[in-house]
């Protein structure tokens, strides 16, 4: 309850002088976005090798397990071929490695 209280607090009753000695309330606009916890899924052209991060943080490449990255678990990544046995990775326009 201390915590909330402190938020209000720092929100709505004291001025910060990185705001111009205005309140964070006073400045705070509701996004013109709306808010979706479901993504759009990510596209990628037809010449990406698509792959799907496993639980483990893996990618299947080549009948091989390759580390990308436990937070990238079951998102979905585009590697497209920039040399011989050479592959850049990208997660959406994302440039990953």
């Amino acid at each position: 309850m201390k915590v909330v209280a402190a938020v209000f607090l720092g929100n709505h009753e004291r001025p910060q002088e990185v705001l111009g000695m205005q309140r964070p309330a006073e400045r705070y606009r509701q996004s013109a976005r709306r808010y979706t916890d479901h993504p759009a899924p990510l596209a990628y052209l037809r010449h990406y090798e698509v792959r799907r991060v496993r639980r483990q943080g893996v990618v299947k490449w080549r009948k091989q397990l390759r580390y990308t990255g436990e937070a990238l678990q079951g998102m979905v990544l585009g590697l497209i071929e920039i040399g011989d046995e050479q592959y850049a990775v990208y997660f959406g326009q994302l440039f990953l490695g």
